[in-house]
């Protein structure tokens, strides 16, 4: 008989531990708590592997949605135990798309994935008190882990490797738009067959279900072998789903967006700062290229960005933010005819709502430059995440940033400022609420 595991007394499954956040620290920390019963979750894992009698090493790691725990049994087996937090949305859907997506591109793709050995998505959450997936560990190094030290040609062959499998993808078709579900009877409704196996139903990202202080951005994570320029595996598959070409045309992965460095604040060598700006322009048009082969994908980047970018508005919450829907309702009204719209467009910008955009855009592209330059400066994420190694000793480098920041503020104010305006404006810039 599988010998019951026993929680370490140390180890704490339950609670965010592995980062602190320069913005809303606490209560994002809150959003990741989770409650269900770990003891259940590791006698799942044993039940659902081959051979494995007990376990004998676990430890956690923690994603912007979700907490993972790697488990090694007796047998040197091991697996991936995954429970998703709050801010996932809907969990009851994103497992049960999740496990759908995983299996429909291990039987009909060519792109190496995670199998899913458990669920609740199959049984329900049973003994363990909340949604989980159980699925297989695919080998490699972690492509956000080797990023940093491989050479501009790695990096290139990495993003054609990565637009291999993109190509792949798009050559699927469905139905309908939405995420994918497993057509049997605990799909949920509505949903549209694909086949007898698959359905296309309810979208299940968080950003429709209103889910927690914050929605991280994450990009599916990539495994590398065979060296650091071969992707031979997607291992985050959460929240994929059908959707049209002109969002995708719309979005643009870590790698292919083109740096742009701070004059004032990045203090680098010229040669050094030339490398870093020629390696990152390589990079987008690389990827961009790519785009154009994949069919579906090239009518989409084809489009006129600013059509392409207001087909898209609502789908990455553009219509609910004002500065972004001001900018795109005027640069719609601005490109009207150029971009094929017949007669006037009825909307007529007007001095003050240029002036007003003039200036909310140019607080929101220096708040911009002043994360990216903290994210080079601190190592940090774009949202404030620290590694908690690190959090002692980037917190007092992070205030005398700060600090530096008022005081030239302060000092380079325009004539007729207050130093409490200018305080205030300089505030506004800054990212990040810790003070």
């Amino acid at each position: 008989m599988p010998e019951r595991p026993r929680v370490k007394d140390a180890f704490d499954p339950y609670t965010y531990t592995q980062g602190r956040w320069l913005h809303k620290d606490e209560e994002r920390a809150e959003a990741r708590s989770l409650k269900f019963e770990f003891e259940a979750l590791l006698d799942v894992a044993i039940k659902c592997t081959i051979g494995a009698q007990r376990v004998v090493h676990y430890e956690k790691k923690e994603g912007g949605y979700n907490r993972v725990f790697l488990i090694r049994f007796d047998n040197e087996s091991q697996v991936i135990a995954r429970l998703s937090t709050p801010l996932a949305g809907r969990l009851s859907l994103s497992v049960q798309s999740e496990v759908a997506t995983l299996q429909y591109i291990n039987e009909r793709t060519k792109v190496c994935a995670p199998r899913v050995i458990a669920s609740s998505a199959w049984t329900g959450p049973g003994s363990v008190g909340a949604e989980y997936m159980i699925t297989t560990v695919v080998p490699g190094k972690s492509l956000g882990d080797e990023w940093n030290s491989m050479n501009p040609l790695q990096h290139v062959e990495c993003i054609k490797s990565l637009g291999g499998l993109a190509k792949d993808l798009c050559e699927a078709n469905f139905p309908a738009f939405g995420s994918l579900y497993l057509n049997t009877r605990r799909h949920p409704f509505p949903t549209i067959a694909l086949d007898d196996d698959y359905c296309n139903g309810p979208h299940c990202a968080p950003r429709y279900w209103r889910c927690g202080p914050d929605e991280p951005v994450t990009i599916p994570e990539s495994k590398l072998h065979q060296g650091p320029s071969i992707v031979t595996g997607v291992i985050d598959w959460q929240h994929t789903a059908v959707e049209p070409a002109y969002v995708s045309g719309s979005e643009t992965l870590d790698f292919g967006t083109e740096l742009k460095l701070d004059e004032d604040l990045d203090n680098l060598h010229c040669d050094e700062k030339a490398a870093i700006i020629d390696d990152s322009e390589r990079c987008a048009e690389v990827w961009a290229l790519l785009a154009f082969p994949c069919y579906k994908m090239g009518k989409a980047v084809a489009l006129d960005p600013v059509y392409r970018h207001f087909l898209a508005a609502s789908h990455f919450g553009w219509l609910t933010k004002e500065i972004e829907l001001i900018s795109l309702i005027n640069d719609i009204a601005r490109l009207w005819n150029a971009i094929g719209m017949i007669g006037e467009c009825p909307y007529k910008v007007s001095n003050e709502d240029r002036e007003r955009v003039r200036m909310m855009t140019e607080d929101q592209n220096g708040r911009e430059r002043m994360r990216s330059y903290l994210v080079r400066a601190l190592g940090c994420q774009p949202d404030g995440w620290v590694d908690p190694e690190k959090w002692d000793e980037t917190l007092p480098l992070y205030r005398n940033i700060y600090e530096k920041w008022i005081e030239t503020s302060l000092n380079e104010r325009e004539e007729g400022e207050t130093e409490g305006e200018a305080r205030a404006a300089a505030d506004r810039i800054w990212p990040f609420d810790l003070r």
